[in-house]
């Protein structure tokens, strides 16, 4: 299996594809200044071929990538270290070692990384299939850009899952709701915290619907939330035409920040590798 990792990101690394399949050589990647993010929910417990099959072409397609949900086993610690020495290089440490940031070592400069605790631990009984909740971490790098000069944050979060429907907090599930939000604020103030550093973006699942959470526009969601400093998600600059999403038909998966994106798409070609779907943003040089 490391073999074909190794000849797949080494054509990758010849070749990259952009989100729209069409291909570009290093020179010319080299002469723009955009910046191709990407985020993707592996969802523990899928096989290591489905993880390298969406891993390897979701790195050709972008320039940073934000994992949720990469779990010890499986071999995926060692197919993100063969990744590494591909032209890559990554980030994820202990007790977060479920959202790594990885990055084209030929684009940027690791400058640091942290993880920072979001929300903590929490009994939510009934509410949630898994009672006891563990405290959840949000990962942090700056990076320096080697074509550009300038400087980004990302930071990469998995917010809880079963506390929001239909754009809407869940009936019913109040301690699930509180968890969440705690989550949601405190990824606010590591924004707040980052951007006198740098320009921020922020990846993961949000586990809330874009197009839900638009329509109603609640004030503790993501959408109402994060303009408060600004940031818009991805999706609020063009979304499917299909009715598609990330996951089913929700755009529970985003990017958000004060830039706005020049194309965002759902990778539909890499369905079935995971219950979600990755998704690529465009971003001209922030």
């Amino acid at each position: 299996m490391h073999r074909l990792l190794r000849s797949a990101l080494a054509l990758a690394t010849v070749a990259p594809v952009l989100a729209l399949g069409t291909a570009s050589t290093p020179a010319q990647a080299a002469e723009t200044t955009q910046v191709r993010i990407g985020t993707w929910n592996v969802q523990v417990g899928r096989s290591l071929s489905d993880f390298n099959g969406g891993l390897v072409p979701l790195m050709s397609r972008s320039d940073i990538v934000g994992l949720q949900e990469v779990d010890n086993a499986s071999g995926r610690e060692e197919a993100i270290a063969e990744a590494a020495r591909q032209g890559w290089s990554y980030y994820r440490v202990k007790p977060g070692k479920q959202t790594p940031i990885l990055w084209r070592s030929d684009r940027f400069s690791f400058v640091s990384g942290r993880l920072t605790q979001i929300s903590a631990a929490r009994w939510v009984g009934s509410e949630s299939p898994t009672p006891s909740q563990k405290a959840r971490n949000a990962t942090v790098v700056r990076l320096l850009d080697k074509v550009t000069g300038k400087r980004i944050s990302v930071i990469n979060v998995h917010l809880v899952a079963g506390a929001i429907r239909g754009g809407r907090p869940w009936y019913n599930r109040p301690r699930l709701f509180a968890l969440y939000r705690e989550g949601l604020v405190n990824v606010m103030k590591q924004v707040v915290a980052e951007r006198s550093w740098g320009t921020v973006f922020v990846t993961g699942d949000f586990n809330s619907g874009w197009v839900a959470d638009r329509k109603h526009r609640l004030a503790k969601l993501p959408i109402r939330t994060m303009a408060g400093l600004g940031l818009r998600s991805m999706w609020a600059a063009e979304r499917p035409t299909n009715g598609l999403g990330t996951r089913n038909d929700a755009l529970i998966d985003q990017i958000w920040s004060t830039v706005r994106p020049t194309l965002a798409r759902v990778q539909f070609d890499l369905s079935g590798r995971s219950d979600q779907r990755p998704a690529v943003a465009f971003y001209p040089s922030p």
